[in-house]
C-alpha cells in the first residue's frame, strides 16, 4: 500500500508524523502507521488551513475539481476559488484558532462541529463562531464540502448587525 502518491495522501496511505491538537488541547501524534481515513483527512485540513494558516495544504488535500458551499453566494469551484476565500478569510481575521467539538463518520462522508475564535484585523474585535462542516473524501481528497457557520454573532460584534437582530426578525 503506498504511502502517497505524487506527493498526495491517497485512500488507505499512510501518514507519517503528523500532529495536531485534540478538541481537549492535548496532542495528537499520528504515528507512521496512521490510515489516512477520511476523519484524519478533514481533521488535518482543518489544523493545517486554520490553525497553522498553511495554504499547502489545499494542493495536498482538496481535488482540483472540488466544490464548497456555504461560504458565500454561490459554491466555491476548484482550488483557485477556495484559495481565493482563504486568502480574504486571513486578511480579514488573525488569532485563528479553530477547535473540533466533535466529528461524526459515515463511509466517505465526516461531519464536524466546531468552534473558531479568532480577532477582527481591522477592528481588533475577537469573535468567536461556532459552526459545522461536512466533507466528502475520494480517494485521500476532500472533493465536495457542505458548511453552515453562525456568523450573527461575527456580525452584531462587527457592528453591522443590531444587537438581538434575529428576535426583532422573529417578532421579539
Amino acid at each position: 500500500m503506498p504511502t502517497v502518491r505524487n506527493g498526495k495522501p491517497h485512500a488507505g496511505c499512510i501518514l507519517r508524523g503528523y500532529r495536531t491538537r485534540t478538541r481537549y488541547g492535548n496532542l495528537l501524534q499520528l504515528g507512521p502507521m496512521t490510515q489516512a481515513t477520511p476523519e484524519t483527512i478533514l481533521g488535518i485540513w482543518m489544523d493545517r488551513a486554520w490553525n497553522q494558516l498553511d495554504a499547502s495544504v489545499i494542493d495536498e488535500l482538496m481535488a482540483p475539481d472540488a466544490l464548497v458551499h456555504g461560504l458565500g453566494d454561490a459554491p466555491l469551484q476548484g482550488r483557485e476559488a477556495w484559495r481565493a476565500f482563504h486568502a480574504a478569510f486571513l486578511a480579514a481575521f488573525s488569532s485563528i484558532r479553530i477547535v473540533q467539538d466533535e466529528q461524526l463518520v459515515s463511509g466517505n462522508l465526516v461531519a464536524v462541529r466546531f468552534t473558531s475564535h479568532l480577532v477582527h484585523r481591522a477592528t481588533g474585535t475577537p469573535v468567536t463562531v461556532k459552526g459545522m462542516t461536512m466533507g466528502r473524501v475520494e480517494n485521500g481528497l476532500m472533493v465536495e464540502g457542505w458548511n453552515f457557520v453562525d456568523f450573527l454573532p461575527l456580525l452584531t460584534a462587527l457592528g453591522m448587525l443590531p444587537e438581538r437582530a434575529l428576535e426583532r426578525a422573529l417578532g421579539g
